[in-house]
């Protein structure tokens, strides 16, 4: 009995040694994708496969994707009715790495957990062309208002993420506004920086007129 009982802890300690090497494997992983792709973006070289997306339909993957990683947060979505459709022409898999990359930080950096919010809109810029609002809100710790300028930039961490559990390169913000401008869009922040009120990041993509939509998917 004794033997059984070392050999099931020694099993124990391997298999528990073997998951920690196969998370350091995937965050490598991760680390050298993002390189990569800082690479191609620096070069001129990444690709859109561009195509009619739904933003609507990726929001709602997204988030019965992102439900299921934490107990602590309550991911929720709000799509304001239009008229006109929530599509856009991009690249389907980017703009979800967009949005799965905003939620991921809005469940990083709210270590108490709490709501995690996503709404679509529809609106105008000042020169009248239609655009699709998407925010992604949390409950978090925030931002500093002197760290908002400087958060898209390459290799930039906020100042209250030093020394916390959170980890990260600095990478991630910096290439979902890259991938954006590639798409005509762009992307902001709004916080208090005060712990507990979060933060809230909006991005815009140029509609597609539905008329263009209904012809693209015909054709």
């Amino acid at each position: 009995e004794q033997l059984d009982e070392r050999l099931s802890k020694t099993l124990l300690h391997m298999g528990d040694g073997l998951s920690s090497i196969e998370e350091q494997t995937h965050q490598l992983t991760n680390i050298v994708n993002t390189f990569l792709e800082v690479t191609q973006l620096n070069r001129g070289q990444l690709a859109l496969n561009l195509e009619t997306v739904n933003l609507a339909e990726i929001v709602q993957q997204v988030v019965a994707n992102q439900s299921t990683t934490s107990t602590k947060h309550e991911i929720q979505c709000f799509i304001e009715p239009c008229e006109q459709p929530y599509v856009v022409m991009g690249d389907h898999a980017r703009l979800r790495q967009i949005l799965t990359n905003l939620v991921q930080n809005a469940i990083k950096y709210s270590p108490l957990g709490g709501p995690v919010t996503i709404s679509l809109s529809q609106g105008k810029e000042s020169n009248g062309r239609a655009i699709i609002l998407v925010s992604v809100a949390d409950k978090g710790i925030g931002i500093p208002k002197e760290a908002q300028s400087r958060l898209f930039e390459r290799f930039y961490r906020a100042p209250n993420t030093e020394g916390s559990k959170t980890r990260g390169i600095g990478l991630g913000l910096y290439i979902v506004a890259e991938i954006l401008r590639l798409h005509g869009g762009t992307i902001s922040v709004e916080s208090s920086g005060v712990y507990g009120e979060g933060s809230r990041f909006t991005f815009t993509l140029p509609a597609l007129e539905s008329d263009v939509a209904e012809g693209d998917r015909t054709a």
